[in-house]
């Protein structure tokens, strides 16, 4: 498969502080790549600095086989959204399709009710609430055909619906798509493939949602108020687990074994599922 976009050995450095340590990754052609980290572990960085936004220490962005590439045909949509907030929304779209010589009529027909905008229109765009923002920025990213999709967060303050309805919008508009998100269970139906960010690293394998989990049982055991507990600790190193908030999470099922040992030193636990942020959470202990 074609790669599209591949980032080679990337730093970036404020002062002494080091934002990025070396990120390699690489996005093919129909991918819907996932980048997944807390905050502050680098994603914006990084995508600011696939964008060119900011220079980076040292490394390569390549797009389409260009060390210094025209971005014409990737759409964006950042964390931060550069609008002009006396504008109102209607002046914002036909403004945005003058530029890319699309025909306002044909952006309202095909997209205003989707984008839930016929009552925002004559809204200025500095009243609008972070998720109508949100829900502008999108469609603005599509406004011709993209080969690539880069979007920041571009769901947050959006309810559910509107998010499964903005996927599939977007998924017809483009072929290809990085983005990060806050909204995690979501990845595991979404993305084609994920990577985890930790600290300025990417860390772990760079794979579906579904192999990045086949290395655990679907069910995971919580361990309530036993982080002090030493020896239960000691004893669970043979299977996968992480510590958080006073909890062992046991990424073993109960019926390999976990719960014989479990149950000699505590009673109380409960059965959940195991999901990405899991994955993601014990890969980050790892590197400790």
């Amino acid at each position: 498969m074609e790669k599209i976009l591949q980032i080679k050995d990337l730093h970036y450095k404020v002062s002494n502080k080091e934002i990025l340590k070396g990120i390699n990754l690489e996005i093919n052609e129909g991918d819907v790549f996932a980048l997944l980290g807390v905050n502050g572990s680098g994603k914006s960085t990084l995508i600011d600095s696939i964008l060119k936004d900011i220079s980076p220490s040292r490394g390569e962005v390549i797009y389409n086989d260009k060390i210094n590439p025209n971005f014409h045909n990737v759409g964006v949509v950042y964390d931060k959204l550069p609008l002009f907030m006396v504008f109102t929304v209607d002046e914002t779209i036909k403004y945005f399709c003058a530029i890319n010589r699309v025909p306002f009529k044909e952006i309202e027909k095909k997209y205003y009710r989707q984008f839930q905008l016929p009552n925002l229109r004559k809204s200025l765009v500095e009243k609008l609430s972070h998720g109508e923002k949100k829900r502008l920025c999108l469609l603005l990213s599509i406004l011709t055909p993209k080969e690539l999709l880069i979007l920041d967060e571009p769901f947050a303050n959006l309810d559910p619906p509107m998010i499964e309805l903005m996927w599939k919008t977007l998924k017809k508009e483009s072929q290809t798509i990085l983005f990060s998100t806050h909204h995690w269970k979501e990845v595991q139906n979404i993305a084609t493939k994920v990577a985890f960010i930790h600290q300025g690293k990417i860390i772990g394998q760079v794979d579906s949602p579904e192999n990045l989990l086949s290395q655990f049982d679907q069910k995971k055991m919580v361990i309530s108020n036993s982080s002090t507990n030493h020896t239960l600790i000691d004893e669970l190193r043979q299977y996968p687990h992480y510590l958080v908030d006073e909890e062992i999470h046991l990424l073993q099922s109960p019926e390999k074994g976990g719960l014989d040992l479990v149950t000699k030193y505590q009673v109380n636990y409960s059965i959940q599922d195991v999901t990405i942020i899991d994955a993601y959470i014990y890969e980050g202990n790892k590197t400790r």
